[in-house]
């Protein structure tokens, strides 16, 4: 049973119209076979040219039924050059609007247009609609209305339950509705589980309704078909509004008992389905307005028949992208990869772990973070996974982990590996991690059956746990011998109830005894050394002993919060004295800059930083060191800093010349060495190369006196000074005699030399810091006034 409840002008079909002032009659009619009928009685006569038009167009259109058709506007307003309206088919004698709506928008521009939602130009004036008339939200819904007549040949329906399942029909045709004409109700079996809802079609939510205790949906197809879903549990609704989803896809599921909100009144689980004719096929069964529902075969139902569906959900797809199967990881790595499902929605993506032996189980260890982009063919969209994977908090060796994805109804899929799509969902991989030369953790697990702990410092006892074991955590490090970090350590033993399974004690070397002695426990050996003393000189903290008598359970933990929580539930804290040491990490070596070097002159602005790895004395937690490097101009406060990485080189390009200063660090993954002593060079760029002038070359020349004449041709830089000074180089040629005067600053220069002879020349350029490349160089022969005219071979 369904309250009627009316709706929105919005959510219903809109239509624009353009302005004419013609004489029009409260009702117009079409002149085709259909005499579509549109009763205008509370529309402006100024508009009424405009409807004509349009619903002539409207009567041209290809449609099923070709009776004659009483329309009626339900909404109309009016905003200044435009006007906005829906009209549906109206029922003469149950004096409401059924199922079939369309939109109008009116726009003037010299006259009344009006242009109906199945309109090809309904977009284009949609998007012109100004922004104060229309939300974004609200413009996105017009735009995604029906491109077709709703009784053309309508969408494939099947019944909105899963595939298996048989829901009786309990109630026929009735009119108490919310969204369309009629409805009819469907319940599942009393003592049937599976109560969830599916879309009968596919298609876009066009409304919901929220109660305290329901919710409804109606949904509607591209081709204009209409379905509403009554009765659906509060805290179960999937969908969301102006959704496309497909055929199958999870509304909810149905409300139990009997109640009675906004949304509707119910008495026993069932789906109010409304649906638009009563002369509807669902999977094949055909109704009529007597409740008779035929089959294609013949077959006939009614009332307190039970009817089966082909409807289903659909199959999850996706995979996992990294790591890829059979490959050595340490750090943090992540896994990712993308999982989706047209018929609903994903809820979470789980990972487990496994050692990679025979009697272990999979644990579940996390949860990954969904929802990141995917532009793949075929699945573009928000369907991406990921999780940061620190590995250094478990044990090195073979291991296995899967991913599962889970949806809102509880669907469940193993991913495969995209690396072979049609493998197992096992991906095979090996932890790495460098093993730390003096420390080793003590891990905690959990026994849900017996609620006791127990611990070990061999991973591969328990590794990611068993079927008994969950694996908690790392509780702190222990020593792997006695004079290894801090001198003198003790001995920390495991010992074994010898008829409590599972009871186990971390006891010092006194108490061990003790206990063996009593004949009620056994010894299980040393998990390592520990402090009985704290030793803040060697980083130590408490490990805390508790007892549960209820349990019989000894639980040891360093969190002083977890204490308080322990004896809140029963524990008593007992005297066991035991500091366990946090990792100690040493420091990799200061690293030793390379290039360039201290107080060099640099002339490209792009630079190439290089320096030595330092090396690390323990090589923990990696066995390699990243860096972290800083460069700095000295004026203009120009700074940049590389960020971690590996690569012991840094090419950058420089904002403009002059001196910087860098350094550098080198990391282990943990801790990071002191800062290298700064280096300083200098960025300069050469001056451009002088050009010569006189005398030109292999002149000829009587005087002794040469006057040499350049030009200058800038500096790129003009660093560290916006002049140039010249050096000239004037030597003869048979290399018996020479002259470097030194720098200068006039572009000539006038010098005699001894003798007759070939003399030759060449200048360079200076900024105050660094010389340009020479110059051409010129010749010139100086002959004392003894010319010799030199006449070519071919015409001697």
């Amino acid at each position: 049973m369904q309250k009627h409840w009316i709706m929105p002008w919005l959510l219903v079909f809109i239509v624009i119209i353009s302005m004419t002032s013609p004489n029009a009659k409260a009702q117009i009619t079409s002149t085709g076979e259909s005499q579509l009928t549109l009763d205008l009685s509370q529309v402006p006569t100024a508009y009424h040219a405009a409807f004509w038009k349009m619903l002539h167009w409207f009567e041209q259109q290809p449609r099923q039924n070709s009776k004659q058709i009483a329309y009626g506007i339900s909404s109309f307003e009016e905003h200044g050059d435009w006007a906005f309206a829906s009209f549906a088919a109206f029922d003469q004698e149950a004096k409401y609007y059924r199922g079939e709506s369309y939109s109008v928008i009116l726009k003037y521009d010299g006259s009344w247009l009006a242009v109906m939602n199945l309109m090809p130009e309904f977009a284009e004036i949609v998007h012109a609609l100004p922004a104060n008339l229309i939300s974004d939200q609200s413009r996105q819904i017009l735009l995604h209305l029906n491109k077709s007549i709703p009784n053309a040949p309508q969408a494939t329906l099947k019944f909105p339950w899963n595939n298996g399942q048989n829901w009786m029909l309990t109630q026929g045709w009735h009119y108490e509705v919310m969204y369309l004409s009629q409805a009819v109700d469907f319940a599942p079996a009393t003592n049937s589980a599976d109560k969830q809802i599916l879309s009968a079609h596919a298609g876009t939510v066009t409304q919901i309704c929220n109660g305290p205790l329901s919710h409804g949906v109606r949904l509607q197809a591209s081709d204009g078909t209409q379905t509403g879903y009554i009765h659906i549990q509060a805290g179960t609704l999937n969908v969301q509004l102006n959704q496309s989803i497909p055929q199958g896809y999870l509304l909810g599921s149905t409300v139990e008992g009997n109640g009675s909100d906004n949304c509707g009144t119910w008495y026993g689980a069932h789906i109010h389905l409304e649906l638009q004719s009563q002369s509807v096929t669902l999977d094949g069964w055909t109704a009529n307005s007597s409740n008779i529902w035929t089959s294609g075969s013949g077959a006939i139902k009614g009332i307190n028949d039970w009817f089966g569906s082909t409807n289903q959900q659909g199959v999850i797809r996706g995979y996992i992208d990294e790591p890829a199967p059979n490959s050595s990881v340490k750090d943090t790595i992540q896994v990712r990869g993308w999982a989706k499902i047209d018929s609903a929605s994903i809820r979470e993506i789980q990972i487990y772990a496994r050692l990679n032996t025979a009697n272990h189980t999979f644990e579940h260890i996390a949860n990954a973070t969904y929802g990141d982009y995917r532009s793949d063919p075929g699945i573009e969209g928000p369907y991406g996974w990921h999780w940061n994977w620190d590995t250094r908090k478990y044990g090195n060796g073979a291991s296995e982990i899967r991913v599962k994805a889970i949806t809102n109804s509880g669907q469940e899929q193993w991913l495969p590996s995209s690396a072979n799509q049609n493998s197992t969902t096992t991906i095979n991989l090996t932890l790495q991690n460098p093993v730390h030369p003096c420390f080793k953790p003590l891990y905690r697990y959990f026994h849900p059956a017996s609620l006791r702990h127990t611990y070990t410092s061999n991973w591969a006892e328990l590794g990611f746990g068993d079927v008994h074991w969950n694996y908690e955590h790392i509780e702190g490090y222990i020593t792997q011998t006695a004079g290894c970090h801090m001198p003198n350590a003790s001995a920390l033993y495991r010992v074994a109830h010898t008829s409590i399974i599972p009871k186990h004690l971390l006891v010092d070397t006194y108490e061990r005894n003790v206990l063996i002695a009593s004949g009620n426990y056994h010894d299980e050996g040393i998990l390592g050394y520990f402090a009985q003393q704290s030793q803040s000189q060697y980083a130590t903290r408490q490990l805390y002993r508790l007892y549960h008598s209820g349990r019989n359970d000894h639980f040891y933990t360093t969190s002083g919060t977890e204490v308080n929580a322990a004896i809140a539930s029963g524990y008593q804290q007992e005297t066991f004295h035991g500091y366990l040491f946090d990792l100690v990490n040493t420091a990799p070596n200061k690293p030793t800059t390379s290039s360039p070097g201290q107080n060099t002159v640099v002339h490209n602005p792009s630079v190439q930083l290089t320096w030595n790895d330092p090396g690390d004395p323990d090589n923990y937690p990696a066995n390699y060191r990243d860096y972290q490097v800083e460069i700095k101009a000295a004026v203009g406060g120009w700074v940049q800093t590389r960020p971690w990485n590996h690569d012991a080189t840094w090419t950058l390009t420089l904002p403009q010349s002059g001196v910087y200063y860098w350094k550098v660090m080198a990391g282990d993954g943990m801790t990071g060495s002191i800062w290298s002593d700064f280096m300083t060079f200098t960025l300069n760029q050469l001056p451009n190369s002088p050009t010569l002038i006189s005398p030109v070359n292999n002149s000829q020349q009587a005087s002794t006196t040469l006057n040499l004449r350049w030009q200058d041709t800038g500096d790129p830089d003009n660093y560290p000074r916006a002049t140039r000074n010249y050096w000239p180089a004037l030597w003869k040629s048979d290399q018996s005699w020479s002259l470097y005067p030194g720098w200068q600053d006039a572009a000539s220069w006038s010098v005699t030399v001894p003798e007759p002879g070939q003399y030759c020349w060449r200048m360079y350029s200076g900024d105050g810091l660094t010389p340009s490349l020479p110059s051409e160089t010129r010749c010139i022969l100086v002959n004392n006034g003894q010319f010799k005219l030199f006449v070519p071979l071919a015409r001697r």
